[in-house]
């Protein structure tokens, strides 16, 4: 009954013990939902593909949880979505599939976050097309995933990044030059990688860094 009301604009679920899986048909129910937080509950299953619909949405957190499967490539169709938490669950990506929902969120001209950390079936090459997600961008967070490959050298494109933590991956080769251009970045974490070479000069241009 839960899903006749269909003018409900928040849901804030968090901190249960609330399982099952999440009603395929979700993004048809609440047109004008805005805030959608089901994180740290015990729901398993895919990610429905039909939250795409909910236009409206600003917040979707879904993080800690059981959920698995690939996260829908059409996500970038929430246009005003500002934060998107995915962290602690078993979602997947790999080179062949998977990380289509990156580029897609290029479309979120919004964004701020994007938590995805302690998934650890997120394997593959780090996406190129992340330098493309939009300046509003403050949180970049893929720790402890399986992720690796190298940071890409256009990551200065994010200027509104205040946070970058790419920690307990197997991200390697240098870090690149144009970090110098994150003159917002408060905290950036690489420990436990493969990064390796000299740390750029540019860095010291960092003068917000305080991790």
């Amino acid at each position: 009954s839960l899903y006749n009301l269909s003018s409900m604009e928040i849901m804030q679920i968090q901190s249960n013990m609330l399982g099952g899986s999440i009603a395929t048909n979700i993004g048809s129910k609440f047109p004008n939902m805005q805030f959608l937080r089901f994180e740290e509950n015990q729901f398993t299953g895919h990610i429905p593909a039909s939250l795409s619909n909910l236009t409206s949405l600003q917040v979707l957190d879904l993080a800690q949880n059981r959920l698995s499967g690939y996260v829908p490539r059409t996500v970038g169709k929430l246009r005003v979505l500002q934060n998107l938490y995915l962290g602690e669950n078993m979602l997947e990506a790999n080179d062949r599939e998977g990380w289509e929902f990156i580029t897609s969120l290029s479309n979120c001209s919004q964004l701020r976050r994007l938590i995805i950390y302690a998934n650890t079936a997120f394997t593959g090459h780090l996406p190129s097309s992340i330098v493309n997600l939009s300046t509003t961008l403050q949180f970049l967070l893929f720790s402890d995933t399986g992720i690796w490959g190298s940071l890409p050298s256009a990551i200065g494109n994010l200027v509104g990044l205040e946070r970058i933590d790419v920690q307990d991956t197997s991200i390697s080769g240098v870090i690149p030059d144009s970090i110098g251009k994150l003159g917002n970045l408060t905290w950036l974490s690489l420990a436990n990688t493969n990064v390796s070479g000299q740390i750029p000069s540019s860095i010291g241009n960092l003068s917000k860094l305080a991790v």
